[in-house]
């Protein structure tokens, strides 16, 4: 399986990690796991490393899963931090998701140092 997704208790956040290539449909597997895991009472916090991965998506699939958020019951005030390397092919992918995720009220950032990524997810 390309992809992990750990409650991890230290930190008080949902840790997800992608490797290899990995389909939308696997995305949307990991994501709902992450989801499962998040708490029911208050905003959650999930840090998404994207350090080694290839992704098969469209701008479109990028577009829309912050609606399937909505669909899937995401608290508008969790917060998700990408962890990615500094020279990341999908970089340009990724800030566009960003800057979805930001215009549709949802807090997404990306990082490309971990410390910084859970600094802003625990600020």
């Amino acid at each position: 399986m390309p992809w992990s997704v750990e409650l991890n208790t230290e930190l008080d956040l949902i840790e997800s990690i992608y490797s290899g290539y990995v389909t939308i449909c696997e995305v949307e597997a990991a994501t709902l796991k992450a989801f499962e895991l998040a708490s029911k009472e208050r905003p959650s916090r999930f840090l998404t490393e994207l350090r080694d991965v290839e992704l098969e998506h469209s701008v479109a699939d990028l577009y829309f899963i912050p609606k399937e958020w909505q669909r899937m019951k995401f608290m508008w005030l969790n917060r998700l931090a990408l962890l990615v390397s500094g020279c990341d092919a999908i970089m340009k992918d990724l800030q566009f998701f960003e800057t979805t995720c930001l215009n549709q009220g949802r807090h997404v950032r990306i990082f490309t140092q971990r410390q910084d990524a859970i600094d802003w997810l625990q600020g």
